[in-house]
């Protein structure tokens, strides 16, 4: 089932599903990026997956982690509904806790709450590429808007993987349109990644794009389309 809008404030989307660990509430391809999947999820990674960072970006790193474990989200839980806007609402938390671990400051809550209630937010992906390319859409119109905002490195990163999601989706699918332009997308997103001065988001940046795979293990990588 291709990805559907069910709603103008919550956005949700109907698009291809990734199983990722129920605790984490956001759908967030990671695959083999373990340090993209330890600040989705506030778990540390194995040891090696953070052998490559030397001892003070590790220590940065475990930080970042640990607030992602330890922060509640300002939104408020409404009573349960029983479908899936249920489950939207625990992305918008996890999207919002995941944003202040990126940027690992606790004060960008509220810029991080307010992005993450109206973020374009997949319920289920099942395999396509729409659902990671509309997730990746409204983040992107949101950087255009406010380049300087405090959630960037965060934002890209998780452009960097809903990028790289639709363009395995779309190899698999045989879908050349949309791995056209998960594959511009993801280029434009990794050549700005290089005016963020950050150890960490550099680190994640390079795990993101490193990985054999973040959602579909297909041939191929965004980068190198086309070539």
């Amino acid at each position: 089932m291709r990805a559907v809008l069910l709603g103008v404030t919550l956005s949700v989307l109907s698009g291809p599903l990734f199983d990722v660990p129920r605790a984490t509430g956001l759908q967030q391809p990671w695959g083999g990026s373990e340090l993209l999947g330890a600040l989705s999820s506030g778990e540390m990674p194995a040891p090696e997956a953070l052998a490559p960072l030397s001892p003070g970006v590790r220590q940065d790193f475990a930080a970042r982690v640990a607030l992602r474990a330890g922060y509640s989200s300002t939104r408020p839980v409404p009573p349960p509904t029983g479908d899936e806007f249920d489950a939207i609402d625990d992305k918008r938390r996890a999207l919002e806790s995941y944003l202040v671990a990126c940027a690992g400051r606790r004060d960008i809550a509220p810029t991080a709450a307010r992005y993450s209630a109206t973020a374009v937010l997949a319920y289920e992906w099942e395999g396509y590429s729409d659902g990671p390319l509309a997730e990746a859409a409204h983040a992107d119109r949101y950087l255009r808007r406010y380049p300087r905002s405090a959630l960037r490195a965060g934002l890209e990163l998780f452009l960097l993987s809903r990028y790289r999601a639709a363009f395995e989706a779309a190899s698999f699918q045989g879908n050349r349109d949309d791995q056209r332009v998960a594959a511009e997308g993801y280029t434009a997103t990794w050549a700005r990644m290089r005016s963020i001065r950050d150890d960490v988001v550099q680190a994640v940046a390079r795990d993101i794009d490193t990985a054999s795979w973040l959602y579909v293990r297909v041939d191929g990588h965004p980068r190198t389309f086309g070539r």
